[in-house]
């Protein structure tokens, strides 16, 4: 019989090789045989950050760093869901500034600050923690991906200001920045497609898609373009698997009825 060390252990090697859902299982194991120990608590709640169950998510976070104060990577992920949930900034920056008085030298935290700056749209705090993380040490990898994020935001704020070679760069930047990352290339889709370049608009999407197949706006975008260019063979394929993806997506249903009543 497994006990629950043997799941969560289990749980970790499953995601090392890519099985979320084999992982998730095993953490959820983890957590019914053994529901008050810090680390399956904080293991089950990434498992459900990951599914964006958020809600069900928030309250493990927070009682995983309650039964071990130590556990920063418990107490920074509460700090993220707790915004994504749209819980007060300033409050739960407050906590990760007491957070950071008691663990100073921590790049974890820096590095979560950056998440609530983004969603805010400050990218001069953002770049302000990134530097910080870097001074405490932060592997690379997560420097990298964090400030592929801040031109991301840069790229967007361009692109809304109708700047839409500025905000070229920025996707670009961010798409070298963060190699596995879809956003970028879905947006410079967008840009290119405002700059009347359809065929490069074509190939961001496309490997959006490489990165993330089951991208509803990739999915959507790429459809609609196809369609646009009389493509319609091309268009109903992306469009199958947008609506087998998300059925109720905006827009699809109504270019799926101009795509069918241009073929009758």
């Amino acid at each position: 019989m497994v006990d629950w060390l043997q799941h969560l252990e289990l749980g970790y090697t499953a995601l090392e090789r890519g099985s979320n859902v084999a992982s998730d299982a095993h953490f959820m194991a983890a957590y019914e045989a053994a529901p008050d120990d810090p680390v399956v608590c904080y293991a089950y709640a990434r498992s459900l950050s990951r599914a964006e169950n958020w809600q069900e998510a928030e309250p493990l976070l927070k009682k995983a760093f309650g039964l071990d104060p130590g556990l920063l990577d418990a107490a920074c992920e509460w700090a993220r869901v707790k915004a994504i949930l749209g819980a007060d900034f300033d409050m739960t920056m407050a906590f990760l500034e007491q957070l950071e008085a008691s663990h100073p030298d921590d790049y974890l935290i820096p590095l979560t600050k950056i998440e609530l700056y983004l969603r805010i749209g400050d990218e001069i705090h953002s770049r302000a923690a990134l530097d910080c993380a870097g001074r405490k040490g932060a592997p690379r990898e997560h420097l990298l991906v964090a400030q592929a994020k801040i031109e991301q935001l840069l790229g967007l704020k361009f692109a809304q200001r109708g700047e839409l070679e500025k905000a070229q760069e920025q996707f670009s930047m961010a798409a070298e920045l963060d190699t596995g990352w879809a956003a970028p290339h879905i947006n410079q889709g967008v840009t290119l497609e405002k700059l009347k370049d359809l065929d490069g608009a074509r190939e961001s999407y496309l490997r959006g898609l490489e990165l993330e197949p089951q991208s509803p706006i990739a999915l959507y975008n790429l459809a609609n373009l196809l369609h646009g260019r009389g493509e319609s063979s091309d268009a109903v394929r992306f469009l199958r698997l947008l609506l087998e993806v998300q059925p109720g997506y905006p827009g699809a249903e109504r270019l799926a009825e101009r795509i069918l009543a241009e073929r009758t």
